[in-house]
């Protein structure tokens, strides 16, 4: 009787708790390959099903069936499981992660990038400017090629319409073209660029659009409109910027 309570002492000693899919799993040992995961989360077939661990900088691995990894006595490690047959791969801040779904959400890149509130995601793109990804956005990763996207501070640009006192706000990153940011307002504004324009910093009455060719970025660290107000007057005139 004895040797039995033992064992059942030693056997709770080795239970060990991880979290699958955001829930508590209870798994028998201090190692453990992917099928066991998967057959502790009921996740079965285990073959039907692909099974990740969230480990070092939230960088996600394929565990596979059977590759083993040892849990740390010092925190609760963290699984994610597919139903699927096929990842799907992307970069988020110049890391490479595997994916079991054609799908992702902008508030899971976040989480991936270990960024919290006051940052925005944004998908680089060749030949034409970044996209910002919209709060509660999912974003389609079956296109082919790798999708790369980059986690930024949130940073926006107020514009004032002094003709008519409208106000609205332009999303950017710092690497953002204003040119990009300037064709962006005149879409808002639904009226077509003029010659005689004029769009000027709040604070300053600084020209903004000799900048054109500056990323938001350089423009910010150059010292140019601290407030990242501007003024726009259309080329009939109008009033001065407040």
């Amino acid at each position: 009787m004895a040797d039995d309570h033992t064992a059942r002492g030693e056997a709770e000693r080795h239970e060990l708790t991880i979290i699958v899919d955001g829930e508590d799993v209870v798994v028998p040992q201090g190692h453990v390959s992917g099928r066991e995961v998967l057959e502790a989360a009921k996740r079965l077939p285990p073959d039907d099903y692909l099974v990740y661990w969230l480990g070092k900088d939230n960088v996600l691995e394929d565990l596979g069936l059977d590759r083993r990894v040892h849990l740390h006595e010092r925190g609760v490690e963290r699984f994610l499981t597919f139903q699927a047959d096929r990842s799907f791969r992307f970069e988020i801040d110049g890391k490479r992660e595997d994916w079991g779904c054609p799908t992702i959400t902008e508030e899971t890149l976040l989480k991936l990038a270990g960024a919290g509130d006051g940052f925005r995601v944004w998908m680089a793109r060749e030949g034409e400017p970044d996209r910002l990804i919209n709060r509660g956005e999912s974003v389609d990763l079956g296109a082919p090629g790798i999708e790369r996207f980059y986690v930024e501070r949130e940073c926006s640009v107020e514009i004032v319409n002094e003709e008519n006192g409208a106000e609205f706000r332009l999303e950017a990153s710092k690497a953002t073209r204003l040119e990009a940011l300037f064709a962006e307002m005149y879409v808002k504004l639904g009226v077509p660029r003029r010659a005689d324009d004029r769009l000027r910093c709040e604070e300053t009455g600084e020209d903004v659009f000799v900048f054109a060719n500056l990323t938001l970025g350089q423009y910010m660290e150059a010292g140019h409109c601290p407030c990242l107000v501007w003024c726009f007057v259309g080329g009939t005139g109008g009033a001065a910027c407040r």
